[in-house]
């Protein structure tokens, strides 16, 4: 039997540390998993029934840091831990620094060349660029938020020890993740639009009177495109870039999302002008999208509502 490789998640109970400790654990990896807030409780109470080794970390203390590493003989991480919103960021600026951008410092300090590490960042490093263009890897970044500026820092931190130490790690820059296990019963800004509206149109709203949001759009990315590429990069042996962008190279407005909800079950949706609230603390700009042929979102809209729908179906 293959021997089982270790892998350590930050931020094991978010949306996406939860899905690649599931899918990782169908892959013959064993996972132990950080968290610093046990806010999910029906997601730790899953992990922990699959054996998941879990532990409470605030991610600044090295030296425990240092030990977690040795006492489970780690060698890969994926760093998934973030203040994920300029809302929740502006409340608190130093828990947002902390695990936004020290963090990353922290862990990739004490590990060695042969550690393997996927920093999660976002889209949203790109708040100052005019143009909806595909944006690729060379575009710079133009933070001007907390949020994205802690994220870019983080971005930074990885970039220095990939050139200046030749340390295995990269940055994975993802956009507007939509999903299971996701159920968004409220608005939620940080999630977006489609979780929302899907749990609507799934529990049987048929009419959707909806006072602003036609004038935005944004590149949505399934979780399973998320999962699939995280995945792949663990299972290289050598990063080939310091940094990648995974999108589906195009944008979709919520009308696009509501004409494809209407091809599952007939509905009547009308949409006013305006961006609210989707993107008060966001920046609309363009698809994130890579350079490498081998790190791309394969999971268009259509596709991804009809899984989403179909796990709400079986899960919900």
């Amino acid at each position: 039997m293959r021997k089982k490789k270790t892998l350590l998640i930050y931020g094991v109970l978010g949306h996406i540390g939860f899905q690649t400790a599931i899918t990782a654990l169908k892959n013959n990896y064993q996972i132990v998993g950080l968290y610093n807030s046990k806010l999910h409780k029906k997601e730790f109470k899953i992990l922990k029934k699959l054996k998941v080794k879990l532990i409470k970390n605030d991610f600044n203390n090295v030296l425990i840091l240092k030990k977690i590493i040795l006492k489970y003989k780690i060698r890969n991480c994926l760093y998934a831990a973030a203040v994920s919103h300029e809302i929740y960021a502006k409340k608190n600026p130093e828990k947002t620094l902390n695990v936004n951008s020290t963090g990353v410092e922290n862990i990739l300090s004490v590990v060695d060349k042969k550690f393997k590490f996927i920093y999660l960042s976002t889209g949203s490093v790109y708040q100052d660029i005019k143009n909806k263009k595909k944006i690729y890897e060379n575009q710079v970044p133009t933070p001007i938020s907390l949020y994205a500026g802690t994220k870019r820092l983080g971005e930074i931190i990885v970039d220095f020890y990939y050139k200046n130490f030749n340390k295995n790690c990269t940055t994975l820059r993802i956009s507007w993740v939509y999903g299971p296990p996701i159920i968004s019963k409220h608005i939620n800004v940080q999630r977006g639009p489609i979780p929302y509206y899907v749990y609507q149109f799934f529990k049987g709203k048929f009419l959707f009177n909806l006072k602003s949001g036609k004038d935005f759009r944004a590149s949505f990315t399934y979780v399973d495109d998320v999962i699939n590429t995280i995945m792949y990069l663990l299972s290289v042996k050598k990063f080939k870039s310091n940094i990648y962008n995974l999108g589906t190279g195009k944008n979709n407005s919520i009308t696009e999302l509501f004409k494809i909800l209407n091809k599952f079950r007939k509905i009547k949706f009308r949409i006013r002008s305006g961006v609210y609230p989707w993107s008060n603390s966001s920046v609309m700009r363009g698809p994130l999208l890579s350079k490498f042929n081998y790190i791309k979102a394969k999971v268009d809209l259509y596709l991804g509502l009809k899984k989403y729908l179909q796990w709400l179906k079986n899960n919900a």
